[in-house]
Formats: structure tokens, C-alpha cells, sequence
């Protein structure tokens, strides 16, 4: 499927998608908040509530402020997620993971680790985790209310568009109050707030967004954080931050995922690989 030039030029400028010729087809205008979401649900997971599945890997940077940032680890990494459509057509929607932290090098799992922004030995947390929310046409939800002090902020983009691809950003940025007392180690206190920041862009083949009967959308996924300090990184209160850049890929199946991740995986979180 192609559009015209005006459509494209609209795309480099941030425009939704609007031309007729690119939307009649399948009687979709991703300028439509509701078809907007529906398409940014298809992009990222599976049809009717079924697991959708995405591999990443990436780098993890570190800065201390004033400074230059240090690349410091890679991440290999997998997800599961679903969404399920409600009668406001809304969608409640979960996200399960795990990550690995390795060698920049090699891509060895790395249990022990100089960090080279204190000196000091420390044992990188690799991690499991997930969340549940609630997608709205522009707005990321919690599903239940939070703990007072947290501040929450999380917006889906329009639909931007460019030749054949089209792109939808989630943005969640989040302020956690962070108690002194949870820290026995004063170095893995970082000060009295944490902050979280979480930037995914998904791109997807327009001509399949578009088609809302497929039974799988391609999507490649391109990510950034930028967090406080991990715990285990020993930084203290040093003034700085990092930040993960990863790249990623939609999957059909957990079976396409490559060595190592796979075994790591199956060894410590078997039930994320588990499909249905």
C-alpha cells in the first residue's frame, strides 16, 4: 500500500493519519482516537486477548552529572503482553519480563561486576518483573489507585506515519518517594525519591495496521529509560542517572528466541516462555 507525498511530509512533521486514500481501504483513520488505540494494541500484541511475545537487547549507560555517559552493560531480554478490550473500548493490559545484564563484550550473563563509575564490586540484579494497566485513546492508567506521594504520567502518542511504516510512542514517567529505612547498605540509597522513565516507540508496516482481521502484526520495538540509580550499582547519592537503549523485535513464538536468553530463561522463569 502506498500514500501520496503530502501524507508522508505529514508524517515527518508529526501529523496523524488522515489521507483517505491511505485509510479506505480498510475503512480506518488512525487520525480517530479509537482506531488509533486499537491499531497501537495490534502493533503490540496479539489479537482477542491472546500473549504477544517480544524479544530485546540493548545497552546500559550510566552518567554522572557534569559528566560524559559510560556504556556499562548490555541487556538481553524477553516480554510477554496482552490486552483486553473493554465494553468503553478501553483496554486493561499486562506486561510480563526478564532481563539479563551482560558482558559488553562477550554477552556473557554477568553475576559479578567491577563498576568503573565507583571502582567498587557489585552483583548486578538481573530482573523479573511486570505490570498492569489500562490503555485509553491517550492515556496510560493504573488499574487500582497508588500509594500516596507516587506521581504517575503515561500518554500514547498519535499515529505517525512516513512512506509505508507507521509509529506510536507509550511514554510513562513516574516519581516514587523512597525511604531511607528500606536500605541497610547506604550505598544503594539513592535519596528520597526514585524516578522512572520509560520511552517505547513501536513501528509497524502501515498496510498491516491497517487490517485489523490479521492474525499477527509485525512490530520492531525501540526503547529508552531514564532511571535513578539501581540499588546494587553502590552509587549512593552521587548525583547522575542511566539509561538503557534497547532495540526490539514482535515474535510469533518464545521458540524464536536465540541462545543464550533461551536456556537462561528456561532455567530461572520457565513460565514466561509458556504460550497461550
Amino acid at each position: 500500500m502506498r500514500i501520496n507525498r503530502r501524507t508522508a511530509m505529514a508524517g515527518i512533521a508529526g501529523a496523524t493519519l488522515t489521507a483517505s486514500n491511505a485509510t479506505s481501504t480498510a475503512g480506518l483513520d488512525l487520525g480517530d482516537p479509537q482506531a488509533k488505540l486499537d491499531a497501537f494494541v495490534r502493533m503490540r500484541c496479539q489479537p482477542a486477548g491472546a500473549k504477544g511475545y517480544m524479544w530485546y537487547a540493548g545497552t546500559f549507560f550510566g552518567k554522572l552529572h557534569g559528566e560524559a555517559a559510560v556504556p556499562l552493560l548490555g541487556i538481553s531480554g524477553f516480554s510477554w503482553n496482552r490486552a483486553l478490550r473493554q465494553p468503553d473500548g478501553s483496554y486493561l493490559y499486562e506486561l510480563q519480563e526478564a532481563g539479563y545484564h551482560t558482558d559488553l563484550a562477550t554477552g556473557a550473563r554477568l553475576d559479578r561486576w567491577q563498576n568503573p563509575l565507583n571502582g567498587l564490586t557489585v552483583e548486578p540484579r538481573h530482573y523479573r518483573s511486570g505490570q498492569k494497566t489500562r490503555f485509553t485513546p491517550g492515556r496510560v492508567m493504573p488499574t487500582r489507585p497508588l500509594p500516596d506521594g507516587i506521581d504517575f504520567n503515561g500518554t500514547i502518542s498519535p499515529a505517525r506515519v512516513l512512506d509505508d511504516s507507521v509509529w506510536i510512542s507509550e511514554d510513562l514517567l513516574v516519581r516514587s518517594p523512597n525511604p531511607r529505612e528500606r536500605y541497610a547498605n547506604p550505598l544503594e540509597y539513592c535519596g528520597p525519591y526514585r524516578t522512572s522513565t520509560s520511552l517505547a516507540t513501536l513501528e509497524s508496516p502501515l498496510a498491516a495496521v491497517l487490517d485489523p482481521d490479521l492474525d499477527f502484526t509485525p512490530c520492531s520495538l525501540s526503547y529508552a529509560t531514564v532511571n535513578s540509580w539501581r540499588p546494587w550499582m553502590l552509587m549512593g547519592q552521587a548525583p547522575g542517572t542511566i539509561t538503557w537503549r534497547l532495540m526490539g523485535r514482535k515474535l510469533r513464538s518464545p521458540d524464536q528466541l536465540g541462545e543464550p536468553l533461551r536456556t537462561w530463561l528456561s532455567d530461572d522463569h520457565p513460565e514466561l516462555l509458556a504460550e497461550g
